[in-house]
This record gives C-alpha cells, structure tokens and sequence, in this order.
C-alpha cells in the first residue's frame, strides 16, 4: 500500500503535497479492502472488455489521460465508481441494465 500510494502521491498534481500521501495511503487501502471481500471479480473477461472500451475511449481524447483500469464487481446495483488512482469499479447490476456498448461509455 505504501510504495503505491508514495508514487500515486508524487505524480498527484491535484493535492497539496503534504496532504497527498495520507490520501492515496486511504485510497489504496480501501481498494486492497476491496479486492480482499470478494466483491470484485478477478480475473474476468468482462472487465477485460469494458477496459477496452475504455482504452478506444481515450484514444479518441485529446490531452493526457492516467491510465485506467477497470474492474467488475458483484454488486447488483445499476451503478459504478471511480477511485483516485485510475481504477473504474463497473457494478455486474450495471452491465444488467444497459443494451449497447456505447452506453457503457456514458
């Protein structure tokens, strides 16, 4: 958690310095409490998909963009959540309702 949220907290350009490194420390650590309920599905083909759609989104971008990847995870709501660090969190409940690729892209 430490190493990833020092280097999160040097390339930060958002946050004043000194309170970087507390924020990405509380980031990380939410996200490995995440990964460590279950809640997320790993590896999963799925979530290698949106990660795609995602890329060929920001390749049409214009500017710099962080790098981002995507997750799945087994909530049932229609909903989704971003962290920080890049990370995008697509609820299972989401991909339920939605009909097209492009409205994964909303």
């Amino acid at each position: 958690i430490e190493k990833a949220a020092e280097s999160a907290a040097k390339s930060n350009t958002l946050l004043p310095k000194k309170a970087a490194l507390p924020f990405f420390i509380q980031v990380n650590a939410f996200k490995k409490q995440l990964f460590e309920s279950g809640d997320v599905y790993l590896p999963n083909p799925l979530s290698d998909y949106l990660g795609q759609i995602i890329k060929r989104l920001r390749e049409g971008a214009s500017g710099a963009a962080p790098e981002i990847k995507v997750y799945l995870t087994r909530y049932g709501s229609p909903n989704g959540f971003c962290l920080a660090d890049g990370s995008v969190f697509v609820n299972i409940g989401l991909l339920n309702v939605l009909d097209t690729e492009s409205e994964v892209a909303v």
